[in-house]
């Protein structure tokens, strides 16, 4: 955390443990603290972040010369087509947003149909890997 950026936004160090007062209260307009006390007892806070190490994730999503993915909005199948030879085999993993691998597979053949109805309703990553080398990372949208 970047140093004296943490803040409770509508704390004017008087209300601790009560109720805020919005007609003393100078930290935010009168209609931000009215919204505020109405809304929750727990304020909402900010802070800026400071990130020393690149996040893991997907960097960048890729369009592979040799995969494509057909259907990007999938309901029980997700459609791959790869235009290495016939025989090459490729191998692919789905991930939910969060990273976590959820299926995994080993193909050959330039058009295959994976089967994702154990998915959950939502955005999945599938990251396709050519035996040379290739990788391709494409999202889709489970409904």
């Amino acid at each position: 955390m970047a140093s004296n950026t943490y803040r409770a936004v509508g704390n004017d160090g008087n209300s601790y443990n009560n109720s805020l007062q919005c007609s003393l209260n100078q930290s935010v307009p009168p209609a931000v603290c009215e919204a505020l006390r109405l809304a929750s007892d727990h304020l909402p806070v900010t802070m800026k972040l400071v990130v020393k190490n690149q996040a893991s994730g997907v960097t960048s999503l890729s369009a592979s010369s040799s995969f494509r993915l057909v259907n990007s909005l999938a309901g029980t199948r997700l459609l791959i087509n790869f235009s290495g030879s016939e025989a090459q085999k490729w191998h692919w993993q789905v991930f939910n947003m969060q990273g976590q691998n959820l299926l995994s597979g080993e193909e050959s053949g330039a058009q295959k149909s994976i089967l994702i109805n154990s998915l959950s309703t939502g955005w999945h990553f599938i990251t396709l890997y050519s035996y040379e080398g290739e990788r391709a990372v494409f999202r889709f949208l489970k409904n």
